[in-house]
Order: C-alpha cells, then structure tokens, then sequence
C-alpha cells in the first residue's frame, strides 16, 4: 500500500515532479494556491482549516513555505518535513533583507519580530529539516543542528552534454539568461562581456525577455545602446528547448547577487558548458571580481577550460542528480520513520 505525502510551497513545483518519477512507493499531493506568489495570506488560511482534520490522514508533510510551518507540524503518526528555499524571514533577517528594498527592510524587521520565536518553536517539532542552498545551512543549524543540505535536482536524462545543438551567432557566443532586475546583479554579467568583447570582437550577448514586471530593463539602458549591434535578445524558450540553447553557448552567466548555484547554472553544468557566477559554496568558488579574469580564461584556454567543463558537470551529475537526491531522501524518511517506530504513517 502507498503511503500519502502531502507537499504545499509556492515555487517547489519541480520538487515534486522529481519524487514522483523517482518515489513510487507515495502518492502525492501538491496545494498549492492560485493566488499570487505574494498572497501569502490566503495560503495560511487554507492550511489552518486543513490542519483540523485533513492534514491528519497523510503519512509526510513536506512544508516549503516558512509561514506554515506552524500549521503543519507533524502528529506521532507522520514525519514532517521542514524544506527552506531561501533567505526566509523567521530563520535569518539579516540576509533576508539585505538585498531588499527600503519598505520591505521595514516591514521584514517587523514581521520576523512577531512570527520568529513560534516558527522556530514549530520547527523544532520536525523530523526532518532541509536546506535547499548551502548557504542558509549554517544559519539554520542554530536552530536545528540535525539540519541538512538536500541539494536542488537536475534531471541529467535531459540536461546532459549530449543532444542537439542551436546555431547561435558569435564567436564566442556568451548566453546570459539571468532576469535583469538588480537584485540578481547583472551589471557584474555585463562587465565580464565587456572584458571579452575587449579580447574577442566577434563576441555576441544572447539575453532572454522576461516580463517587465519581472525585469528592470531601464536601469540597464546604458549598456545595451553601448553594445546595441553586439545583443541577441530571445524570447522564453520551452523548457525542452533549454538543454540544446546551453550547449550551444560557450560561456553561460548566471547569477551574481547570493553566492549558490541556481536551477539555470546546475541544467548549463550539466550539459557541459562553461558556467560563470557568484557560487561562493559549491564549486567556483570565486569573488564577483575574479569573474571577468575568469571567463576570459575559459574562452582563451583550452586545456583550462576542458578541466573546468569536466569538473563541474561531473560534480552535477554526482551530487544534483535527480536519482542520487531521492535516494539520499527517502534513506531520511526511511530514518524518520524508524525513529519514530512508523511506516506509511502506521505503528510498526
């Protein structure tokens, strides 16, 4: 018989799709609301009327959302699963704020001082509790210090160096598919074009259009009338399209604002191209600073940039693949449940 696991969050979508093809033994169940990402409010409500009764018949709950936590807290019967995706307000302020903006500064400090003690006070009641970036591991060790790093999956059915390529114009041809709001830094993207521009005169920029709510497209007029005959700007391609779209570039920017690896710099590694971003945790391990010297190297030096390639999509395919990150959650589960003397839920 299937055990129930019960998952809610905003943006782990691709969570789920990966425990689904990979844990055969659940069934699955994903709330999430139709409200905006923001209306956090709504999403708590739902939760609070479910905790009564509903919440009870699933074996896991997997809580991805720092605001409901307290409505989630796992029974005896069930392991509960505390997952933070980010810099979340009640675990770490400081960061959470730090690349926000003035009122939502203010309106951070508030909030935290309100909800932290009781978010932290619920999480302690989880069997287990997850990072999903390295970086807010050692924080949240304050207050768990069983607490874990499981790394974000990658299909590497899909995301691998072999497969079909895109004709993209440049030589060498830069992709930069990082939104352009300066929370995520660009301007650090830019300056490594410009470094090989200066070298490379056949370089071209490929950009991708995101909605403009989601961009700042203004802020960064300067630079694209400067290299206006140098930018590709491409519209959103299917995600089945993107293994093919990262093969074919030679160096790919990511971001440069947090310093951990994102989902598009994991699928780029894993494809086998060369990856440039503020990874302060993982594998590149370099200052903003050191980037441009970096990224010159790697289209300058083959021999460099052929080991550099080999290391990072090797250390993809090992620690973020889709397999490996399921096996190393259910061998959780499974020491949870033991633990606490259930299986699916049930009394052994």
């Amino acid at each position: 018989m299937k055990g129930k696991y019960f998952m809610n969050g905003f943006g782990p979508g691709f969570l789920l799709d990966t425990f689904k093809k990979h844990m055969k033994e659940w069934d699955f169940y994903y709330y999430q609301p139709k409200s905006g990402r923001y209306d956090f409010i709504t999403h708590y409500l739902h939760l609070k009327k479910m905790r009564k009764d509903e919440l009870s018949r699933f074996d896991i709950l997997h809580c991805n959302v720092w605001s409901n936590m307290t409505n989630m807290v796992p029974n005896q019967r069930q392991v509960g699963i505390a997952h933070w995706h980010g810099f979340s307000i009640g675990l770490n302020s400081k960061n959470s704020l730090k690349h926000s903006q003035f009122f939502s500064h203010l309106f951070g400090t508030i909030l935290n001082r309100i909800v932290e003690n009781k978010i932290i006070s619920s999480v302690k009641k989880y069997d287990i509790v997850y990072a999903a970036i390295p970086s807010i591991l050692p924080t949240l060790k304050y207050i768990r210090k069983d607490a874990q790093w499981l790394p974000n999956p990658i299909n590497t059915d899909i995301f691998n160096p072999t497969g079909e390529k895109i004709q993209l114009e440049g030589n060498p041809i830069i992709l930069f598919p990082t939104r352009l709001h300066k929370v995520k830094s660009p301007e650090f993207g830019f300056k490594i074009f410009s470094k090989i521009k200066e070298k490379c005169p056949s370089a071209k920029l490929h950009l991708v259009k995101y909605p403009k709510r989601f961009s700042q497209y203004g802020r960064y007029k300067s630079f694209f009338e400067t290299y206006k005959d140098d930018i590709i700007w491409h519209n959103f391609f299917p995600r089945n399209d993107l293994p093919k779209l990262y093969r074919s570039a030679d160096l790919v920017l990511g971001s440069f604002w947090q310093g951990v690896l994102s989902l598009v710099e994991l699928e780029a590694m894993a494809c086998g191209t060369a990856v440039v971003c503020n990874d302060q945790w993982e594998i590149i391990k370099k200052k903003n600073s050191q980037l441009p010297n970096l990224a010159l190297k790697l289209i300058k030096n083959v021999k460099f940039r052929e080991s550099f390639i080999k290391k990072c999509t090797q250390y993809v395919h090992t620690t973020h693949s889709e397999h490996n990150v399921c096996l190393q959650h259910l061998l959780n589960i499974k020491n949870a449940q033991i633990k606490k003397g259930i299986t699916h839920g049930k009394k052994n």
